[in-house]
């Protein structure tokens, strides 16, 4: 099997971007491609808050919030950068309640209270 030099590679995914990106510059392409990531992490938080809302009564404020930047960006009151920005930091939030959640003596319920309060 021949090797592939990673210069080679990077030439390929290069053209390959191209290719996907078609006759739009690069720097605009990134327009369309923002907007898919807010959409898709906003579309994931609100599956994994519906899923696990039972054992982690904790998510509920975490979907609501994230329902509150999907509602701002959809309205325009904050960018692409803005709305992953706080998406991101969602997520990272969503992270440190489990791992809180697990050095707590509190009930599941109990900590969905505390949590938000916090």
């Amino acid at each position: 099997m021949p090797t592939l030099e990673l210069s080679s590679l990077e030439s390929r995914l290069w053209e390959a971007a191209c290719v996907v990106r078609g006759p739009l510059d690069a720097p605009k392409f990134k327009d369309y491609i923002l907007p898919l990531k807010v959409f898709n992490l906003i579309k994931a938080i609100h599956r994994l808050v519906v899923d696990k809302e039972q054992d982690q009564p904790y998510l509920i404020s975490s979907g609501e919030r994230a329902r509150a930047i999907a509602e701002a960006f959809e309205k325009r009151q904050i960018t692409s950068q803005q709305a992953l920005a706080e998406l991101e930091a969602l997520v990272g939030e969503y992270h440190d309640a489990v791992s809180k959640r697990q050095e707590s003596d509190l009930s599941s319920e109990g900590f969905g209270v505390y949590w938000p309060l916090q």
